[in-house]
């Protein structure tokens, strides 16, 4: 009996072949451009071949290198045991007979502490014994020349706190709110800071090799070197930005940057500008 085909069946194959058709008739078509892609795709597969390769090298070179590191730590962990058995085992006579060999050799020697240094001696013109205090004795006035004579190297540097008519002549518009109790105190930590800086320098290169601050000797050094190559006279004590950070642990603000103007103001510290480095140097008496 004969199969009988309907219409809708007959116009599926006939869209389904319509279909296939387009396919084929756009591969033709658009041969060129499959070809340029099916190159570009296998290009690309070689060039991950050629990286795949790269790193299977570069994993066996890894696994020699820690096979090497392996023996490597197994002849360092022979060789501590090897010095653990003969630190145990040596003998005792040797001992006694190479410290007495030491003690020769390097005689006890008593250690300078860090604050031996001789602090030196100030000069003194005619116009300083004009500054000598005086004492009275009896029925008469002496000077007082031991705090000229013997001057401290500290007196040059540390800054005089403010007194009330100096602090009531500030401008309003420059101290703001703080009070004279908070310049003060802002004072006394640069005091610290200065005292801690030039007890560095007082130390001398060997003394603050020993005390383990060469590093730090040799930078103040380097500045001092800068600021006289920049002409500035005289003695020259100063302090930066960051003396300040590795005394205090803490930046200078906004508002310690205002205290810093307020002392310039008062004729207490002389900014030094050297490119894009502040230097406040303390005006000495």
């Amino acid at each position: 009996m004969a199969r009988i085909i309907s219409l809708e069946d007959v116009l599926k194959d006939q869209i389904k072949e319509i279909n296939q058709l387009e396919m084929v008739t756009s591969f033709i078509q658009n041969k060129e451009e499959l070809k340029d892609s099916l190159i570009q795709a296998q290009n690309d597969i070689e060039d991950l071949s050629i990286g795949v390769l790269g790193l299977k090298k570069d994993l066996e070179k890894m696994k020699e290198h820690n096979v090497s590191q392996r023996k490597l730590m197994a002849l360092y962990q022979q060789l501590d045991d090897r010095i653990i058995h003969m630190t145990n085992n040596f003998p005792e006579s040797l001992t006694q007979q190479l410290d007495r060999q030491e003690e020769k050799l390097n005689p006890i020697i008593k250690e300078k502490t860090p604050n031996s240094y001789k602090k030196p001696l100030a000069i003194v013109t005619n116009s300083d014994l004009t500054k000598c205090e005086p004492i009275i004795t009896g029925d008469s006035i002496v000077k007082d020349c031991r705090k000229m004579l013997f001057k401290d190297p500290e007196d040059s540097y540390i800054i005089k706190e403010l007194s009330d008519s100096e602090f009531s002549k500030i401008p309003k518009y420059m101290i703001g709110r703080q009070t004279l109790s908070t310049v003060n105190a802002f004072i006394t930590t640069i005091n610290q800071i200065m005292k801690f800086k030039y007890g560095i320098l007082a130390l001398g290169k060997v003394g603050a090799r020993k005390k383990g601050e060469l590093n730090l000797y040799l930078e103040f050094k380097k500045e001092e070197s800068d600021l006289k190559a920049a002409n500035q006279e005289g003695e020259i004590y100063f302090f930066n930005a960051d003396d300040y950070e590795r005394e205090t642990n803490s930046k200078l603000d906004k508002t310690k940057l205002n205290l810093l103007t307020v002392l310039r103001h008062c004729k207490r510290i002389h900014e030094i500008r050297l490119g894009k480095n502040v230097k406040y140097r303390v005006i000495t008496s």
